[in-house]
C-alpha cells in the first residue's frame, strides 16, 4: 500500500497469523506485530504474544536482565555445563561490575580449577592511527597488559570495552578476544615468536569457541573502534484496547534475524562462520536489538521466538550434531552449502582460508565418521571433488601460499573466489575406480596443518586427452589463463545408464605442471560434464599425480 493511498484514507487490510500482521494476499515478512502485557489473559487466549513494544537501551539494567534470563533459562532447560576442561592459554581478567581495568592472564589451566569465560566474535576493520588504544597484543606491549595493575578499560577499543561491560553484567570474570589473547604481528614485521604463537593458537578455535560459556557477536560494529552498545532508533508502536478493554500494542516488526544477523556485515567475514558454528550459544548484538541463539532456536528482545533451518544448523549448540541423523545425501547438501557460503566470505589474509575453517572441518569429520581435509571427505570423495567456479561468477585466483603451506589444486581452498558444486543428482554418479586419494594413504586426517606442501597431498588418477579444445560442458577455474592444448581430464565418474539416456562423464580438467612434465605431475584447472565424443577412451589411460 503506497503512502499516497494511505493519505487518501483507503482501508488497508491485513492478514493476521498469531501476533503477526501481513498485507492481505501477500506472503511477505510481517509488517506489524501485536504484543500484550502479562496480565492480559483474554488476549493470551486469543493468540496475542507477551512482549515489549519499545526499544531497549543496550547495556542498561533492563537489557542486562533479559540477557541473564536467557542464559539462566538455557542453563536449566538444556543442562548446560560450565567449567570445561579446556582453558585458553590466555584470557582477559575483567573482574566484576566495580572493576575498571583488565589484565591479560595466562596458564590458568595449571591451577586445575574450572574457568568460565566469554568469547568475542568481531570485525577488526582497517588499521587505525589511534596509538593510545590496546588494539592488539604484541611482543612489545604484552608486559604492560600482563602487569598486575592491568590496563584501564578506556585504553581498549570501544568494541572491546562493550564486550567487557557485557561480560561483567553476566557475572563472568574472564573474556577471550583474539587480537588480545593471541600475539599479533602479521606481514613483513611478523617476528618468529608471534608467528609461532599465532599458528599454535589458530588451531585451537574449535576448543576456544566450543568451550566458551557464551559468545558475544558484535554484529553492528563494522570495526573494533565502533562499539556495539549503541543508541537505537525508537521502535514505532501504538497502544490500543480490545473489545473487553484489555490493552495491547501494534508494533513495527523488528524481528528480522536473517537481515540483521545472517546478512549482516559481521557474517560476511570468513573467520566468523566457524566462530558462530562452533559456539554453543551466541548473543548477537545488532542495531535494532539483541538476539539469543542456541540449539533450541532464536530468541528476540521483543520476547518472540523464531526458527529457521539454516540458523538451526549453524546455531546447533553441539555443531554439527543434527547432521549425524541425516541421510548421506542431506549431509552432503548441508556441508556443500556451508563450503559454498564460506567461499564467498572475506578474509584480510587470503592465506588464512584453510585455517579459518579448520575447526569446523574437524567437527564435520567427526560427525561424518570420515577422514579428509582440504574441504574434501573420503566418505564423499568423488562428489566433493566436483566443485566449480560459481556460475557466471568471477574468475578464481590461485592463492599465493608460502611453499610450506601450499594447498593442492584439487581443493577449492587453494583459490580465492566463490564456488558451487556441480549438479549431480543423488545416486546418479557411477564413481571411477582407480583414483587414489591422499586420505587412503594416510592413517590420519589430512589438512594444511599436517601435510602442508608434502608430496603426499596429491591424487593418483588415470588421465585422458580431450578431443575438443572447448567442450560445451567445461568450466575453467581461470578462464583468461592461457593453457597448452590439448587439455587432459581425470574422469571422476559417469551418469548412471537408463534406457535412451546418453553416457556423460564428470571430470576434472588438468594440465601439466611446468617443469614437472617428466614426473607426470598435473594440476587441476577446471571441471567438465563431457559427452563420449569429448574424450578419448580408446587408449589405455596414463596415471598421473594431481597436485
Amino acid at each position: 500500500m503506497s503512502r499516497r493511498a494511505a493519505r487518501r484514507g483507503e482501508r488497508i487490510t491485513f492478514t493476521r497469523t498469531g501476533s503477526d500482521l501481513t498485507f492481505e494476499k501477500r506472503h511477505w515478512d510481517p509488517i506489524l506485530t501485536l504484543c500484550r502485557s502479562a496480565d492480559s489473559q483474554a488476549l493470551k487466549r486469543n493468540g496475542v504474544k507477551l512482549g515489549i513494544p519499545f526499544s531497549l537501551v543496550p547495556g542498561d539494567k533492563t537489557h542486562a536482565s533479559i540477557l541473564a534470563e536467557w542464559i539462566k533459562s538455557c542453563d536449566r532447560a538444556h543442562h548446560f555445563s560450565v567449567g570445561e576442561t579446556f582453558i585458553p592459554n590466555r584470557l582477559l581478567l575483567v573482574g566484576d561490575s566495580n572493576s575498571t581495568c583488565v589484565q591479560l592472564v595466562s596458564n590458568l589451566a595449571k591451577d586445575a580449577l574450572p574457568v568460565v569465560y566469554v568469547a568475542l566474535s568481531h570485525r577488526w576493520g582497517t588499521a587505525s592511527n589511534v596509538e593510545d588504544k590496546f588494539t592488539t597484543t604484541t611482543t612489545e606491549n604484552i608486559r604492560l597488559i600482563e602487569a598486575p595493575e592491568g590496563v584501564e578499560d578506556v585504553s581498549l577499543p570501544k568494541t572491546f570495552q562493550d564486550a567487557v561491560i557485557i561480560t561483567r553484567q553476566l557475572g563472568v570474570k574472564y573474556l577471550w578476544i583474539d587480537s588480545l589473547c593471541i600475539l599479533q604481528s602479521r606481514g613483513p614485521e611478523h617476528d618468529s615468536a608471534s608467528k609461532a604463537d599465532w599458528e599454535r593458537e589458530s588451531e585451537l578455535m574449535e576448543e576456544i569457541f566450543g568451550s566458551a560459556y557464551v559468545t558475544i557477536a558484535a554484529s553492528c560494529a563494522s570495526h573494533r573502534f565502533e562499539g556495539f552498545l549503541k543508541p537505537r532508533v525508537d521502535r514505532k508502536f501504538v497502544t490500543m484496547r480490545a473489545e473487553d478493554g484489555a490493552q495491547f500494542h501494534v508494533c513495527e516488526n523488528i524481528d528480522k534475524f536473517e537481515t540483521d544477523v545472517e546478512e549482516g556485515d559481521l557474517n560476511q567475514r570468513g573467520w566468523v562462520l566457524q566462530e558462530r558454528a562452533l559456539s554453543r550459544r551466541t548473543l548477537h548484538f545488532t542495531s535494532s536489538q539483541t538476539y539469543w541463539e542456541c540449539g533450541e532456536g532464536i530468541r528476540c528482545e521483543t520476547f518472540a521466538k523464531t526458527f529457521n533451518r539454516k540458523a538451526a544448523f549453524l546455531g546447533d549448540s553441539n555443531f554439527p550434531h543434527s547432521v549425524e541423523s541425516f541421510k548421506q545425501g542431506r549431509q552432503l547438501q548441508h556441508y556443500h552449502d556451508l563450503y559454498e557460503r564460506y567461499s564467498s566470505l572475506g578474509l584480510s589474509y587470503l592465506t588464512d582460508k584453510p585455517r579459518a575453517i579448520a575447526g569446523l572441518e574437524k567437527r564435520l569429520m567427526t560427525a561424518l565418521k570420515s577422514i579428509g581435509g582440504y574441504g574434501v571427505f573420503q566418505s564423499n570423495f568423488h562428489r566433493d571433488l566436483l566443485w566449480q567456479r560459481r556460475n557466471n561468477g568471477k574468475t578464481l585466483r590461485r592463492i599465493n601460499f608460502p611453499p610450506e603451506e601450499r594447498i593442492p589444486s584439487w581443493s577449492w581452498m587453494a583459490f580465492d573466489g566463490e564456488i558451487s558444486y556441480m549438479n549431480v543428482a543423488l545416486g546418479d554418479l557411477e564413481r571411477t575406480e582407480g583414483i587414489s586419494s591422499p586420505f587412503q594413504r594416510s592413517s590420519q586426517a589430512i589438512s594444511h596443518t599436517t601435510l602442508h606442501a608434502s608430496e603426499k597431498a596429491y591424487l593418483q588418477a588415470p588421465v585422458r586427452t580431450l578431443m575438443r579444445d572447448n567442450p560445451a560442458g567445461m568450466i575453467l577455474d581461470e578462464p583468461n589463463r592461457v593453457l597448452p592444448r590439448p587439455l587432459m581430464c581425470v574422469i571422476v565418474g559417469s551418469n548412471k545408464q537408463h534406457r535412451g539416456r546418453p553416457l556423460r562423464h564428470y571430470a576434472l580438467i588438468v594440465t601439466p605442471v611446468e617443469g614437472l612434465e617428466e614426473e607426470k605431475v598435473v594440476e587441476r584447472v577446471g571441471v567438465a560434464y563431457l559427452s563420449v565424443k569429448d574424450v578419448s577412451i580408446e587408449d589405455d589411460a596414463e596415471f598421473v599425480n594431481v597436485q
